[in-house]
């Protein structure tokens, strides 16, 4: 029982979270086909070195070994003692060389093979786990030892510098191969020479921060690349979004105008309720301008505020006034819990009327008819310095996967997406109380509703005189 609880401890402290660590993040479809057009001409590219420098690498090596020979083969006998070490060298180079041709041969196919343009990061692991332990593997048959190269980390980090699980697990693999291996087979020493000493673990430990170092690089260019197509799509979504709120009211002024202009009345009359929908449509165009142009000024940091003493009741008082209409439209409920005699707050009376309208609008688009929306606040803080405003609905919540994103830049939920908007409002949310030196979040649960709070600064010399 004891054993069974030290275990589930360890699974839970280290080995759940670095499995998720280690588990691929959800990616784009871009992405994928970008980065497996990627693999495939850095395959190619790789392997169109690798037989140049296999071919110079082999020249050399012959030369030493059957070509000027006898002094090399003098001084391994004088440090290694041992008189079959230079025939036994001499046929693992050949078996060395002859497996590595023949393995670097069968991922040329593989990638002009149909399979292998479907699927290059299993072409990819096969080729740097056939460089990094084909060695070490023919070593094991002929008794010598080989060391994995960081070399080949650091090759395979430059020129392949995505999927840093698959570096990770070749590294792995030669590293271990070498440090328990070896080891466990007997192979630690070449004839009367120890070659397991505290020379091993300092290449061991060398190796480890080699290899750390080229997963470390490869890991920031993957994440580099999946931010910019990250923002590509964002730009996408962003123009689309544009383009459809501005098409409509546009497209509506144009009808009206083409019926007035196919009259053949010199002088025309217009109906109030087409001037109406002109002019609402205008003003649709202005508001999406006008949120461009604050979701710009505050991406540089320039919301301007014009802080003064408000009491947080008739403020949250005139925006559910405003929204009276649009809450009966959608059949909600929107009830105001904030305590008159609550202490007043130091803030922008605009900007503040903004950031509840957001967060109350919000909940109307993205829950169903008969949801009840609740605003509070409470003092909070060292000192009482704070007030903690919230809004919370019983609505249909938030899935986890989209709640550390809800405050960036022109995020939209799924249904948004058939709405119009830009998604900005829960990010002017965030730049607006950051300005009044608050914070925000939410806290939400699928099918629970949500709650977004944030934090408003206590005014200190309002409240001195009361």
């Amino acid at each position: 029982m004891d054993t069974f609880k030290v275990w589930q401890k360890l699974q839970n402290r280290f080995i759940q979270p670095l499995a998720g660590w280690l588990q691929p993040p959800t990616e784009s479809a871009e992405y994928v086909a970008w980065r497996n057009q990627f693999l495939l001409d850095r395959l190619q590219i790789t392997l169109w070195i690798a037989f140049p420098v296999i071919v110079a690498h082999t020249a050399n090596t012959f030369v030493v070994l059957f070509w000027q020979s006898q002094e090399f083969e003098r001084d391994l006998l004088k440090l290694y003692e041992d008189a079959t070490l230079m025939m036994r060298l001499r046929t693992t180079t050949i078996v060395n060389l002859g497996a590595l041709f023949a393995l670097l041969f069968i991922c040329l196919l593989l990638r002009k093979s149909r399979w292998g343009r479907q699927h290059p990061t299993a072409i990819f692991l096969f080729l740097s786990l056939s460089l990094n332990l084909i060695d070490l593997i023919v070593g094991t048959f002929f008794g010598i030892p080989a060391q994995p190269d960081s070399y080949l980390f650091l090759a395979q980090a430059v020129l392949i510098p995505v999927c840093w699980r698959l570096h990770l697990i070749s590294q792995l693999a030669s590293i271990g191969y070498y440090a328990i291996i070896y080891p466990l087979l007997g192979l630690t020493k070449i004839g009367n020479r120890q070659l397991y000493n505290t020379y091993s673990i300092q290449l061991v430990i060398t190796l480890c921060w080699i290899g750390i170092i080229c997963i470390l690089s490869v890991y920031l260019y993957e994440r580099l690349k999946r931010s910019e197509f990250e923002s590509r799509r964002q730009l996408c979504s962003v123009i689309h979004a544009i383009s459809h709120d501005l098409k409509n009211p546009v497209m509506g002024t144009s009808l009206v105008l083409q019926g007035l202009l196919s009259k053949r009345d010199p002088k025309l009359s217009i109906d109030r309720t087409v001037l109406e929908q002109l002019l609402a449509g205008s003003e649709r165009q202005l508001n999406l301008i006008n949120s461009l142009l604050e979701a710009q000024s505050a991406e540089v940091g320039t919301i301007f505020l014009h802080r003064q003493p408000l009491h947080l009741k008739n403020t949250v008082d005139r925006v559910v006034n405003d929204l009276d209409a649009i809450v009966r439209l959608h059949h909600m409920t929107v009830v105001n819990l904030v305590d008159a005699n609550l202490p007043a707050i130091d803030a922008d009376k605009t900007q503040l009327w903004r950031v509840f309208n957001n967060l109350i609008s919000n909940a109307l688009t993205h829950n169903p008819r008969g949801t009840k929306i609740e605003i509070s606040a409470e003092v909070t803080g060292d000192k009482s310095q704070w007030i903690r405003c919230s809004v919370r609905d019983n609505g249909i919540g938030i899935a986890p996967a989209q709640l550390p994103h809800l405050f960036e830049l022109y995020t939209r939920g799924k249904k948004a997406r058939r709405m119009p908007g830009l998604g900005l409002g829960l990010y002017l949310c965030h730049q607006i109380v950051t300005a009044h030196g608050g914070e925000i979040g939410v806290t939400s649960q699928p099918g629970n509703g949500s709650n977004f709070w944030f934090t408003l600064p206590v005014a200190e010399s309002l409240n001195s005189e009361i």
